[in-house]
């Protein structure tokens, strides 16, 4: 029996302590709840607070900013009234000094008047001699004619149309020269003529203007070429040629003969230009 008693001892003071253990923590758990409640009243009367605040100060601002626009109006007020009497003295003064420059104006133009009339006459006699003077200029600076020239090559056949002393033909390729076409642009009536000296023909009739001089399918090959101008007191013509063998001859000038005769050499290259009157 007593083993039994004491049994019932240490059950009761078990359940005395875990009684006492939930108390505890319901009390906890009501400290927590309401800590979490009286937060959220305090952050929703600062929001509160906040938003009053601040709908206050922007009340204040727009009653600023209309006492502002009240001053300014006034102001802008001041200042059209004082603008207008301003231009109001200046209409005045206007009219004074217009009548003023009226009558200053019809005495100038008196005086103006018979000066332009002796002037006239001077002005007249001077553009006269300045027409005169620019007709010359003209005539002196007027435009030198061009020479635009193509080649037909061996194993390439006829080549783009070369300008004022650019090369036409190769330079160390070995090929020949078989024909040429020679024009002239803004001639005012000079011509070009020009004949070359043909493998196994010799010298062909003089061609102009474009026409094709050489041979076209025949395997010939060009050794020389003459070139010269007609109805020309104040231009020459100007050339040199690339010669088998020998390179780069001197400059020739109207129709002295550039390349080589009876020796058996190709054209390969030549440059063709419009120079002032050589004597």
């Amino acid at each position: 029996m007593s083993k039994f008693k004491i049994f019932i001892f240490i059950i009761l003071i078990f359940l005395l302590i875990t009684n006492s253990i939930i108390i505890v923590n319901a009390t906890d758990v009501k400290k927590e709840v309401n800590t979490s409640i009286e937060d959220e009243k305090s952050e929703t009367l600062n929001e509160t607070k906040k938003e009053s605040i601040e709908s206050d100060k922007n009340v204040s601002k727009e009653e600023s900013k209309d006492n502002e626009n009240n001053s300014n109006t006034v102001v802008d007020e001041k200042k059209d009234n004082s603008n207008s009497v301003k231009t109001e003295n200046n209409e005045i003064k206007d009219d004074n000094t217009k009548s003023k420059n009226e009558t200053k104006n019809t005495k100038n133009t008196e005086i103006t008047n018979t000066n332009e009339a002796s002037v006239d006459n001077s002005n007249v006699e001077v553009k006269e001699q300045e027409f005169i003077s620019n007709d010359i200029k003209v005539n002196e600076t007027a435009v030198k004619p061009g020479v635009t020239y193509r080649t037909h090559v061996q194993n390439l056949g006829w080549q783009g149309w070369k300008n004022n002393g650019q090369m036409a033909g190769t330079s160390g390729q070995f090929l020949r020269l078989e024909g040429i076409n020679i024009k002239l642009e803004n001639s005012s009536g000079i011509n070009i003529r020009y004949k070359t000296h043909v493998q196994n023909i010799g010298w062909q009739d003089w061609k102009r203007n474009g026409e094709f001089s050489g041979t076209e399918g025949l395997a010939f090959r060009l050794e020389a070429i003459r070139i010269e101008l007609e109805n020309s007191d104040k231009y020459s013509v100007k050339y040199r040629v690339h010669v088998q063998n020998l390179g780069w001859q001197g400059w020739k000038y109207d129709g002295e003969l550039a390349g080589t005769e009876g020796q058996s050499l190709r054209l390969e290259a030549i440059e063709i230009q419009i120079v002032d009157k050589v004597d």
